[in-house]
Formats: structure tokens, sequence, C-alpha cells
């Protein structure tokens, strides 16, 4: 396991990530496929964006961190809507040359359905740079 996160009471896990430099910012990308471990039938992209150094950020307007994260339910072909988190926050405990770590709890809006809200908690993530 190199991530897990808490979303609608479930706890899930993903074997699946990456992450990649680009100017101050590393980007993490977090994927649970349908047929992983504690999916449920199905598949979760959590994408974060962290400035490129260890420390805690608040998500929030003018933020310097954000994340939007995306469930959908591949077992009954109901692709449910992505959400941008607007609040929250992540930490990243380890950066160097080669691996990120840390830690997430994100709370986001619907893209299309503004009055959905969605959490994801306990969230731990390391990723290959």
């Amino acid at each position: 396991m190199v991530a897990s996160w808490v979303i609608d009471g479930q706890e899930r896990t993903s074997i699946l990530t990456r992450a990649e430099v680009s100017n101050d910012k590393v980007d993490v990308y977090i994927y649970q496929n349908f047929a992983g471990p504690s999916a449920k039938g199905s598949t979760v992209t959590v994408t974060l964006f962290i400035p490129k150094r260890a420390g805690t950020y608040a998500i929030g307007p003018n933020s310097l961190a954000s994340g939007s994260f995306i469930d959908l339910d591949t077992s009954t072909g109901n692709n449910k809507d992505g959400y941008a988190a607007d609040t929250g926050s992540i930490t990243i405990s380890t950066l160097t040359a080669t691996t990120v770590s840390g830690t997430f709890n994100l709370t986001g809006k619907g893209y299309i359905n503004k009055q959905s809200t969605k959490s994801l908690t306990n969230g731990k993530f390391t990723a290959t740079l």
C-alpha cells in the first residue's frame, strides 16, 4: 500500500501513486482501481498539488495547495461527480530527490452539483518522483 484514506466511512487503499515536480510544485496522483484492494466496486482518483517543500498547507481561497478527487462507481456504471477541495490540508512530511510522502484531509464541492460535498479523511501517501 502506498496510499490510504477514508471516504464515505470506508477505508480505502491504493497501490498506485506517482508524483512529478513542475516548477515550484509537487503534483501527486493517487489511483485506486475498481479491482484493487478495498476498492468496494469503485475507482477513486485523488490529485494533490503542493509547494515543493516540507510543511503543512491549508486549502482555501488563495492557497498554495489544492486537491481534487473523483469516485467512479464502476460496479453500477454510475459515474459520480468530481470534487474540488475547498477546505482541508495537505502535509509533506518527507521530500527527497526521489520520494514524497505526507498526509491529507480534503472536503470538496461537486464540479457539477455544487450543493454536493464529500470528504476524504486520514489520507496518507508515498510516491516516487
